[in-house]
């Protein structure tokens, strides 16, 4: 599936891993791309952990230079449930700002939990280089 959206140039998803030992301990992805919009969604996950130890903020600043220089995107999004904290700090620490709150729109493990939207324009985060 991540190699077919990478070919139809839907999705890129990288492996996280540490340099020396190659030890994958998570993924990063720029999906939702809209090419005609200049915009695309980020999504993210770690290994529990690796947790507070600064790698997704690194990781998140590459992958968003990438989206803004390379693919030339205008915004980019990211959804995340209101109750992660350490993933909206991660999110405000990369200059990314909350849009907005949806209530309920996403079922998961038995029952529908609230999504807090986020974004961040280039030139909002090519100011913070």
């Amino acid at each position: 599936m991540v190699r077919k959206q990478w070919v139809e140039n839907l999705c890129i998803t990288w492996v996280i891993a540490y340099k020396l030992s190659q030890k994958a301990i998570g993924v990063i992805s720029l999906w939702n791309l809209e090419k005609d919009h200049h915009r695309g969604e980020i999504g993210y996950g770690i290994l529990p952990e690796h947790f507070g130890k600064g790698i997704m903020s690194e990781v998140l600043r590459r992958v968003l230079q990438f989206g803004f220089e390379n693919i030339k995107l205008h915004s980019i999004a990211a959804n995340t449930n209101p109750a992660n904290e350490a993933s909206i700090k991660v999110l405000l620490k990369n200059g990314f700002i909350q849009e907005g709150l949806f209530h309920e729109n996403f079922y998961f493990d038995g029952s529908y939990t609230n999504t807090a939207a986020f974004s961040l324009l280039d030139r909002n985060f090519i100011n913070r280089l």
